[in-house]
């Protein structure tokens, strides 16, 4: 299902049954909201929803076009919903459905991720057919020579210095003029799973794993995993996120993180201290509170 957090209080909202046959896993794979207050839901084989501002479910599949594996998704500024499929990439036309919308000369995509700018479909990160990158207005597709593996890519993410990074299986790659290369910075560089990739305010890099979380900041990195406050050691490609305030939420395998700096410094981050109740003082006696004993109060 879905958990909305209204800036104080989560609160969970379960996915409606289904009539149709049984799915192998329900699962939200990616979401987006438009500018109505609607929340597009990628759910694998069930395919395309969408719950409007009173949590009321419509539901998109086979019948309005779409195949039935439904990866992502991508809303741009017209509030046109662009949708990602182990058979392509489809475009929601007003009144007619999906009509699908591949890079030319493709007949089938699996698309794992879409990113866009604006109102134009920018980068799709595809399983096991490389990265497409829209430029004047037509798809350069590129591809890493070698195995399928090193095609099969998860994330892109364009910095503010220009720099367009790619995360795959094998690791983490930018796109330079001759091609897709694996990024090596002095002694820096992931050969692993790179599900997400974000920047923070202070322009750093954040690259999601199977390992963990790792932090650059164009000299010195810094990782992230379950010893150090994580929630999970594996990430997801749609489950990194920097908010309007700034902060970082980091979704795992075992629930969801947020970043706090302050908790870098040990030195000078000094949480209040834990209380914790130990005994009750009843007419000199003292009860323990530390056992399953229950304490029975009196009637006045």
């Amino acid at each position: 299902g879905l958990t909305l957090y209204d800036g104080e209080y989560f609160t969970t909202i379960p996915l409606p049954p289904i009539k149709k046959k049984a799915v192998p896993v329900r699962r939200v794979m990616d979401m987006a909201a438009d500018s109505r207050g609607n929340i597009w839901l990628a759910l694998a084989w069930e395919g395309l929803a969408k719950m409007d501002t009173r949590q009321r479910f419509t539901w998109y599949s086979e019948r309005d076009g779409l195949p039935q594996n439904i990866t992502c998704l991508w809303i741009d500024n017209g509030d046109n919903v662009w949708v990602g499929s182990t058979q392509g990439v489809y475009f929601h036309q007003r009144g007619k459905g999906f009509v699908l919308r591949n890079p030319g000369g493709v007949e089938k995509l699996s698309a794992r991720k879409l990113y866009g700018a604006g109102n134009t479909l920018r980068y799709i990160a595809s399983h096991n057919s490389g990265l497409f990158v829209s430029r004047e207005n037509r798809w350069v597709h590129y591809l890493v020579a070698g195995k399928t593996a090193s095609n099969s890519f998860y994330s892109v993410k364009k910095d503010s210095r220009g720099r367009l990074f790619a995360g795959a299986l094998e690791g983490l790659y930018i796109l330079r003029d001759e091609g897709l290369e694996k990024f090596i910075s002095g002694n820096f560089h992931i050969d692993w799973p790179v599900y997400f990739i974000l920047e923070d305010r202070d322009r750093r890099l954040w690259f999601g794993t199977d390992k963990g979380v790792i932090r650059w900041d164009g000299k010195n990195e810094r990782r992230y995993s379950v010893g150090e406050g994580l929630s999970g050691g594996e990430t997801n490609r749609a489950a990194g996120l920097v908010d309007r305030s700034g902060r970082l939420w980091i979704g795992t395998n075992r629930g969801l993180s947020i970043y706090n700096e302050a908790f870098d410094d040990p030195e000078s981050f000094k949480p209040a201290p834990k209380v914790q109740l130990l005994y009750v003082d009843v007419f000199d006696k003292k009860i323990p509170l530390t056992g399953s004993d229950t304490i029975r109060l009196g009637g006045r």
